[in-house]
């Protein structure tokens, strides 16, 4: 199971890709981020007028020349960041596929399943949405740790599962792929709980990767989404769905399971598609919009999307940071 979370021709194909972030990061250890605090690298990113204390080896003499005052450079240091990957594991990410279908030409009655063909077989057989998540999860943190940031995982459903506290040393990426292979969906979804559980955890300004299929109350999460922006944090949402979910293609009735409760519905696709495709955009647009307009970055996907040309897209997009 281990080994097929990463696979080893997606990390040779990326290993000269680096994953920025936006908002300046505390740190202590050297990196490829910008940080808040100020030190003595090659950049310096001001000045400020000397004052009785400041290193005289900062005066910066070509503005002495020029005004007859002395000015020490302000340097900006570079350093690692604090990632934390936030990982939806409630019961609606277990969804892989359709698992019932009534006979063609069936009633309302249930019947025993009719002989699949190949193509069925195949379609039972694809990636669930939390499979694909973990994959997703767990080549963001091998990239992390390649680059010497430090990354933590934290599981969830309605309430922090697990919570793994970032790490930079390489041996970390053990403890986060043990997690991942043991880990079960079950339970309903509360990111907005979750959210607010996490914020009380974090120290400083940090990287924020979210990956859910975000079938919560989206104003709730949107709300919270934004508190993390004004405290400076740099959020990615990867908004996952599965395959099935964004098209729809069934073509006889079936029962329709909703995976967090006890509810079914009977319904024939072909009579609901139109509905439902309008309902589906108008989800996505609405955390599409909305992220846009509070600078968090988003990412749609769903499981038939190459795991490869997601990252190698995503990594690409951040590098203008």
């Amino acid at each position: 199971m281990r080994r097929k979370l990463l696979d080893p021709v997606i990390l040779a194909n990326i290993s000269k890709l680096s994953l920025k972030v936006k908002s300046p990061a505390k740190g202590v250890l050297t990196g490829i981020h910008k940080s808040v605090y100020y030190g003595s690298s090659i950049e310096f990113s001001e000045h400020k007028e000397y004052n009785q204390g400041d290193e005289i080896k900062f005066i910066d003499w070509k503005i002495f020349a020029k005004s007859d005052k002395y000015y020490v450079k302000k340097f900006e240091d570079e350093t690692n960041l604090k990632c934390y990957i936030l990982l939806d594991r409630s019961a609606s990410m277990k969804y892989s596929g359709p698992e019932f279908l009534l006979p063609r030409g069936a009633g309302q009655s249930v019947a025993e399943p009719e002989a699949e063909s190949e193509a069925e077989k195949g379609k039972k057989e694809s990636v669930s949405k939390f499979d694909y998540a973990a994959r997703l999860a767990a080549t963001l943190s091998y990239i992390l740790l390649n680059q010497q940031d430090s990354v933590g995982l934290v599981t969830f459903n309605d309430h922090i599962s697990k919570y793994i506290p970032p790490r930079s040393n390489m041996a970390h990426l053990h403890v986060i792929l043990d997690e991942l292979t043991t880990v079960k969906e079950e339970g309903n979804t509360d990111l907005p709980h979750v959210l607010n559980e996490l914020a009380e955890k974090i120290k400083g300004r940090g990287l924020i990767i979210i990956i859910s299929d975000l079938l919560d109350e989206d104003a709730e999460v949107l709300r919270n989404l934004k508190l993390f922006k004004t405290r400076k944090h740099d959020v990615i949402l990867f908004h996952l769905l599965h395959s099935d979910e964004v098209n729809l293609p069934f073509d006889r009735l079936t029962f329709f399971h909703e995976l967090e409760s006890e509810g079914k519905e009977l319904a024939d696709p072909q009579l609901i598609r139109e509905e439902y495709m309008l309902q589906i955009e108008e989800f996505v647009n609405k955390f599409k919009v909305n992220s846009r307009e509070n600078e968090i970055d988003y990412y749609f996907l769903d499981t038939d999307d190459p795991m490869e040309k997601v990252i190698i897209r995503f990594l690409f997009r951040r590098k203008r940071f």
